[in-house]
Protein backbone atom coordinates (compact mmCIF):
# COMPACT_ATOMS: atom_id res chain seq x y z
CA UNK A 1 0.00 0.00 0.00
CA UNK A 2 2.98 2.62 0.48
CA UNK A 3 3.80 1.58 -2.82
CA UNK A 4 0.69 2.59 -4.07
CA UNK A 5 0.52 5.68 -1.98
CA UNK A 6 4.00 6.61 -2.90
CA UNK A 7 3.05 6.17 -6.85
CA UNK A 8 0.30 8.59 -6.30
CA UNK A 9 2.54 11.09 -4.78
CA UNK A 10 4.73 11.30 -8.17
CA UNK A 11 1.37 11.47 -10.36
CA UNK A 12 -0.04 14.60 -8.30
CA UNK A 13 3.45 15.88 -9.00
CA UNK A 14 3.68 14.89 -12.64
CA UNK A 15 0.51 16.72 -12.91
CA UNK A 16 1.40 19.62 -11.31
CA UNK A 17 4.19 20.47 -13.29
CA UNK A 18 2.20 19.57 -16.96
CA UNK A 19 -0.06 21.60 -15.77
CA UNK A 20 2.43 24.52 -14.90
CA UNK A 21 4.28 23.79 -18.22
CA UNK A 22 0.76 24.01 -20.38
CA UNK A 23 0.41 27.77 -18.26
CA UNK A 24 4.30 28.64 -19.36
CA UNK A 25 3.95 27.37 -23.04
CA UNK A 26 0.65 29.06 -23.52
CA UNK A 27 2.12 32.49 -22.03
CA UNK A 28 5.06 32.04 -24.56
CA UNK A 29 3.18 31.28 -27.13
CA UNK A 30 0.72 34.47 -26.72
CA UNK A 31 3.49 36.31 -26.30
CA UNK A 32 4.41 36.25 -29.92
CA UNK A 33 1.11 36.34 -31.58
CA UNK A 34 1.13 39.56 -30.16
CA UNK A 35 4.76 40.63 -31.04
CA UNK A 36 3.54 40.21 -34.42
CA UNK A 37 0.56 42.07 -34.05
CA UNK A 38 2.14 44.70 -32.24
CA UNK A 39 2.39 47.62 -34.86
CA UNK A 40 5.50 49.31 -32.62
CA UNK A 41 7.49 46.42 -34.37
CA UNK A 42 9.35 47.24 -37.09
CA UNK A 43 7.31 46.62 -40.66
CA UNK A 44 11.07 45.04 -42.11
CA UNK A 45 11.08 42.65 -38.85
CA UNK A 46 7.42 41.61 -39.07
CA UNK A 47 8.49 40.74 -43.64
CA UNK A 48 12.03 39.00 -42.29
CA UNK A 49 11.17 37.24 -39.35
CA UNK A 50 6.98 36.72 -39.50
CA UNK A 51 6.69 33.72 -40.76
CA UNK A 52 9.60 32.03 -38.67
CA UNK A 53 7.08 33.48 -35.94
CA UNK A 54 4.24 31.81 -36.94
CA UNK A 55 6.17 28.11 -37.40
CA UNK A 56 7.25 28.72 -33.65
CA UNK A 57 4.11 29.54 -32.59
CA UNK A 58 2.79 26.82 -34.51
CA UNK A 59 5.40 24.32 -32.98
CA UNK A 60 4.34 25.53 -29.60
CA UNK A 61 0.68 25.13 -30.01
CA UNK A 62 1.77 21.33 -30.85
CA UNK A 63 3.51 20.67 -27.13
CA UNK A 64 0.76 22.32 -25.82
CA UNK A 65 -1.67 20.15 -27.80
CA UNK A 66 0.55 17.10 -26.51
CA UNK A 67 0.89 18.51 -22.94
CA UNK A 68 -2.87 18.75 -22.40
CA UNK A 69 -3.08 15.05 -24.23
CA UNK A 70 -0.69 13.95 -21.25
CA UNK A 71 -2.46 15.64 -18.36
CA UNK A 72 -5.40 14.07 -19.38
CA UNK A 73 -3.73 10.61 -18.76
CA UNK A 74 -1.97 11.36 -15.92
CA UNK A 75 -5.30 12.85 -14.33
CA UNK A 76 -6.50 9.22 -15.30
CA UNK A 77 -3.24 7.34 -13.86
CA UNK A 78 -3.90 9.37 -10.90
CA UNK A 79 -7.50 7.93 -10.59
CA UNK A 80 -7.17 4.34 -10.98
CA UNK A 81 -4.03 4.61 -8.40
CA UNK A 82 -6.68 6.49 -5.96
CA UNK A 83 -9.14 4.31 -6.70
CA UNK A 84 -7.30 0.93 -6.08
CA UNK A 85 -5.81 2.10 -3.21
CA UNK A 86 -9.00 2.76 -1.66
CA UNK A 87 -9.66 -0.78 -2.68
CA UNK A 88 -6.06 -2.29 -1.20
CA UNK A 89 -6.47 -0.48 2.27
CA UNK A 90 -10.54 -1.30 2.66
CA UNK A 91 -9.97 -4.45 4.34
CA UNK A 92 -7.19 -2.74 6.41
CA UNK A 93 -9.91 -0.19 7.50
CA UNK A 94 -12.43 -3.11 8.24
CA UNK A 95 -10.16 -4.92 10.46
CA UNK A 96 -9.13 -1.58 12.42
CA UNK A 97 -12.98 -1.17 12.77
CA UNK A 98 -13.91 -4.78 13.60
CA UNK A 99 -11.05 -4.62 16.31
CA UNK A 100 -11.54 -1.35 18.06
CA UNK A 101 -15.89 -2.13 18.35
CA UNK A 102 -16.82 -5.44 20.04
CA UNK A 103 -19.69 -7.39 18.48
CA UNK A 104 -22.73 -6.73 20.57
CA UNK A 105 -23.32 -10.09 20.99
CA UNK A 106 -20.43 -10.86 23.04
CA UNK A 107 -21.28 -12.70 26.75
CA UNK A 108 -19.96 -9.82 28.44
CA UNK A 109 -22.61 -6.92 26.56
CA UNK A 110 -25.40 -9.75 27.30
CA UNK A 111 -24.23 -9.56 30.76
CA UNK A 112 -24.55 -5.79 31.61
CA UNK A 113 -27.87 -4.92 32.73
CA UNK A 114 -27.46 -1.10 32.78
CA UNK A 115 -26.08 1.79 31.12
CA UNK A 116 -23.24 2.74 34.00
CA UNK A 117 -22.09 -0.88 33.56
CA UNK A 118 -21.32 -0.17 30.09
CA UNK A 119 -19.22 2.89 30.83
CA UNK A 120 -17.69 1.27 33.79
CA UNK A 121 -16.88 -2.04 32.47
CA UNK A 122 -15.05 -2.81 35.69
CA UNK A 123 -18.62 -3.45 37.35
CA UNK A 124 -19.47 -7.02 37.93
CA UNK A 125 -22.64 -8.73 36.58
CA UNK A 126 -24.88 -10.21 39.21
CA UNK A 127 -26.86 -13.10 37.97
CA UNK A 128 -29.81 -14.88 39.34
Amino acid sequence: MLFIQKEIENLTDAVTCIESNIAVQTRCQRLYTDLIGDPAWPQSDIRAYGQTVKDFVSQVDEHVYDLSMQLQRANLALQMGKDRKDIVSAPFLKQKISTRIPPLSTPQMLCFKSFKQLRYPSARCHTA
